[in-house]
């Protein structure tokens, strides 16, 4: 990709300067391609706020574990497995409200270890595309691979519901803000 290239008429070039172009043609004095800002796909690395020379505008990352939509749903998982009483719980809280947890409370969880493990290039909120790569993933280790491994566990098609309602209800949040 070619550079712009900045002209200004000028007689004669300056002297400090020795890496300066003149054309006796044009009369034009060549500083060379100019220096812009950097493109928008540039992220700087995890643990690094801010690069000499990065002249962007700050923007608010994305708190993962302090994200809204995260920190209600662990709550309200917590309220559910600890606090509630199992005589007011009624099949859907005993069966698949946690399912409806899985992604708004555990994807941020997991884009975190994605992003110190630099896997992650954003801290940017999730996008349908991070959802639905693990929206893929978890419903076949959890339903499917889940019941062999583990006695107690049982695949339930009602489970895989259960997780797309939540990642919908949560990607509409996350864009949302």
């Amino acid at each position: 990709m070619a550079f712009p290239v900045r002209r200004a008429t000028v007689i004669h070039p300056p002297a400090k300067c020795p890496s300066a172009k003149y054309s006796a043609s044009t009369s034009y004095y060549d500083t060379g391609p100019i220096i812009g800002l950097p493109q928008p796909h540039f992220q700087n690395p995890p643990g690094l706020r801010l690069w000499p020379g990065d002249l962007r505008v700050a923007l608010k990352k994305y708190g993962y574990a302090r994200d809204p939509v995260c920190l209600i749903a662990c709550a309200l998982y917590a309220a559910n497995r600890w606090c509630m009483p199992i005589a007011l719980k009624g099949p859907f809280l005993r069966n698949h409200f946690a399912d409806l947890l899985l992604i708004p409370a555990a994807l941020p969880l997991i884009l975190w270890v994605q992003r110190r493990l630099r896997l992650r290039t954003t801290d940017a909120p999730p996008d349908w595309r991070e959802v639905l790569m693990h929206l893929a993933v978890w419903p076949i280790a959890a339903e499917v691979v889940g019941p062999h491994l583990f006695s107690h566990a049982t695949g339930d098609i009602l489970d895989v519901v259960a997780y797309i309602a939540g990642a919908v209800v949560a990607t509409v949040l996350w864009s949302l803000a």
